[in-house]
């Protein structure tokens, strides 16, 4: 399986005072989904599933992501939502005030389909800036885009360049070896994975092996060229079971958003920390690798799932 992408670093630069949370994710992507509305949705409806339009809708494709009534899935049942084509990765700092001129940063991830409207992205965080962000509505510049360390925008000129995207490689069968080593994750924004409906506080590494391959699944199906992917998820989630935690630094932190839709404040926890896994984990390496870009589990528009690995 290669699943196409493109991540692309925002420089913005406050014209005004930022007031932002400290997990600054929701923030982003709400203004990004507000503004982006306004931009391209030709009806303005409230509800995109009943739309006459929603087909060749962007904002439907791009936000509110839906399978077609003959596009399932046959391995994995019971879905009625599937992952954006997109995740915003905030800044992780802990700031929440930035006076005007202060600078700060943070990418974006298309996936499959969505690196055609590289330019519509670019053109609606560019947008943001007039909108405002955060409490307050802070105004701010779209200062420059880069994408694999070359500049694709610049505030200066106002042109976009459109740049090659890379592929992930994910192998869908794979020789296992048996060789034992360790191997430790860092969660840096929480991660949301479920198990049997419940949502998972031991992230036991076959419930995130199956995770992963749940993510990858989906993704290369609705966005990337409608083909199932050929794991044999019995034999991956069993030797994934082999492998055991024998360090868990991991911890439960919630954090809180408003959600148009629900009318009110959610909380949206998730694990985060470090967990060190011991067994035959080097054959899982190339999907853990992919899980890095990715992202793992619920939420991750909202940049939640980010991990890094840190071999041991």
């Amino acid at each position: 399986m290669k699943i196409p992408f493109l991540k692309m670093t925002f420089l913005i630069e406050a014209e005004e005072e930022l007031y932002l949370p400290y997990f600054k994710g929701s923030t982003f992507r709400g203004v990004f989904g507000n503004t982006f509305r306004k931009l391209v949705c030709a009806l303005k409806r409230e509800n995109c599933s009943s739309c006459i339009l929603k087909q060749s809708c962007i904002y439907a494709y791009i936000f509110e992501t839906s399978p077609k009534e003959d596009q399932k899935l046959s391995k994995i049942k019971n879905y009625s939502t599937i992952p954006r084509p997109f995740v915003i990765e905030p800044p992780l700092n802990n700031g929440k005030i930035y006076k005007p001129g202060s600078q700060l940063d943070f990418s974006v991830i298309l996936i499959g389909k969505a690196i055609q409207y590289v330019q519509y992205f670019i053109y609606t965080f560019h947008q943001c800036g007039r909108t405002g962000i955060g409490k307050g509505r802070g105004k701010f510049q779209l200062i420059s885009v880069s994408s694999n360390k070359e500049q694709i925008y610049s505030g200066v000129n106002n042109e976009i360049k459109l740049p090659p995207h890379q592929f992930i490689e994910i192998p869908e069968d794979i020789d296992f070896d048996n060789s034992e080593e360790e191997l430790t994750l860092e969660f840096l924004t929480p991660a949301r994975i479920k198990h049997k409906r419940d949502l998972v506080v031991e992230l036991n590494f076959s419930i995130l092996i199956k995770a992963l391959l749940f993510r990858f699944n989906f993704l290369n199906f609705y966005h990337v060229d409608e083909r199932e992917a050929a794991f044999d998820y019995k034999k991956y989630i069993a030797k994934a079971k082999e492998n055991v935690i024998k360090e868990n630094n991991t911890f439960w932190w919630d954090w809180e958003r408003y959600s148009n839709r629900q009318g009110g404040r959610m909380k949206l926890g998730g694990i985060c920390g470090k967990i060190t896994y011991k067994g035959k984990i080097k054959s899982f390496l190339p999907h853990l690798r992919a899980g890095e870009i990715l992202h793992v589990g619920k939420g991750t528009s909202f940049g939640l799932g980010k991990f890094v690995i840190i071999e041991n």
